[in-house]
């Protein structure tokens, strides 16, 4: 803003000739471009207005540049798998104990009945040709035949069937439901609804991989969500 002439740039008071500070503000009016500045303090030292520290500057931008490494640049920490406390994983046992994510089965044998929840269960046989008169399993593979005895021991109806049954190779190769043209195998179990204490009996037939030294027949009680209850281990092909 330009100011009249013969006034102080400051207040605007009249100023003589030659007068070096303004005699109502005390600016100093030998510099021009010293407009803005304070009066002369104590002892004719004159001080400059009052501005932010450049180290106050630097500090806040080092404390917004950590903020954005800590939010967008630094590795995230990889998640322990072992023991020891802190430990972002656990990893859960396959074994016995209290407390383990995986809960071991237990095991039956051929001829004798064992019950899970209200199901009684008998293998009364188990064969696995490689072959039959008019039919002949996949390639690398063989049937494995179960004959069983399934009695409904609860005081309500209960639905049984192939779908409660897996079968598993030596190697660790699933087995597949399969259908075989064998009189002697009838009938096939399905999917059946039994009344408390009625009992059906008939076959599960599978095509397993071939050659194998055992097969591992295993029943659940609840196959979607619920963990083998029983196993029935055969030597085979």
């Amino acid at each position: 803003m330009t100011q009249a002439t013969g006034s102080c740039p400051r207040c605007g008071a009249f100023k003589t000739g030659g007068q070096q500070f303004c005699g109502s503000c005390g600016l100093d009016l030998r510099v021009p471009s010293s407009f803005g500045t304070a009066p002369p303090a104590a002892g004719g030292v004159r001080t400059s207005p009052s501005r932010g520290s450049p180290l106050v500057g630097l500090i806040v931008l080092v404390v917004i540049a950590a903020g954005i490494y800590e939010v967008y640049a630094k590795p995230a920490s990889a998640p322990i798998s072992g023991g020891g406390g802190g430990n972002a994983v656990s990893t859960p046992f396959s074994g016995g104990g209290a407390g383990n994510a995986v809960s071991t089965p237990s095991t039956a044998t051929e001829g004798h009945a064992v019950s899970v929840n209200g199901v009684e269960l008998t293998m009364l046989a188990a064969q696995f040709p490689t072959a039959l008169p008019n039919q002949n399993p996949p390639a690398g593979s063989v049937f494995a035949a179960y004959e069983f005895r399934i009695r409904n021991t609860s005081t309500n109806p209960t639905y049984v069937g192939v779908t409660n049954f897996t079968v598993a190779a030596d190697s660790g190769q699933q087995g597949q439901v399969g259908f075989a043209v064998n009189d002697a195998w009838l009938p096939q179990l399905a999917i059946d609804q039994l009344a408390p204490g009625n009992s059906i009996t008939g076959w599960l037939v599978f095509t397993v991989p071939h050659p194998s030294s055992y097969l591992l027949l295993t029943y659940a009680d609840n196959p979607l969500v619920g963990a083998p209850a029983v196993q029935w281990r055969n030597s085979c092909c």
